[in-house]
């Protein structure tokens, strides 16, 4: 894949770029759907610095929205191996998860994220959605409940919740 202009002249400072700027970058290469650009772009940043964190979201969140999630969870989990707290890692890993149908792991992933901030209306929301997939549709209505309590405007849970209450009465009525 062809590199642009604007990319190629920032590679000379991969050293020297701060976290801020890399997801800039970023950010603006995503905007414009570029996510294989994305990827070889954070590929140079881990060249010169192996560890940078930021690169490796970034690259885990390209990777993702190409749906090449065990990818993308990959690079979560390097940043699970240094801070196994990160947040941003863990709800992408949780989101990635949830999308490939490994609805425990994701709970699991959900409740890492729940031992850290209880009131995590997104890890509620995805907690919910895998169990919702896997029928359990009390316990995911309950996610939901703890999330509007939080956050009661929330349009992504309360499309959780109507979508879980339909299917509940389905097989209630099956």
């Amino acid at each position: 894949m062809k590199i642009s202009k604007k990319l190629k002249s920032f590679n000379w400072r991969f050293s020297y770029m701060s976290d801020e700027s890399i997801n800039k970058k970023c950010d603006e290469l995503m905007e414009h759907a570029k996510y294989d650009e994305v990827i070889e772009f954070c590929d140079n940043i881990l060249k010169k610095d192996q560890n940078s964190i930021d690169a490796k979201i970034n690259k885990g969140y390209a990777l993702a929205f190409l749906e090449k999630f065990e990818s993308a969870i990959e690079c979560y989990d390097q940043i699970l191996k240094r801070d196994l707290n990160n947040s941003n890692a863990l709800h992408a890993k949780c989101l990635a998860l949830n999308r490939l149908g490994k609805y425990e792991s994701a709970i699991e992933c959900s409740n890492d994220i729940l031992r850290l901030d209880k009131t995590n209306t997104y890890a509620l929301n995805n907690k919910g959605f895998a169990l919702g997939r896997m029928g359990k549709y009390d316990e995911a209505l309950e996610c939901c409940d703890e999330a509007l309590q939080v956050k009661s405007d929330d349009q992504e849970i309360l499309k959780l919740r109507n979508w879980l209450k339909q299917e509940s009465e389905s097989v209630k009525q099956s």
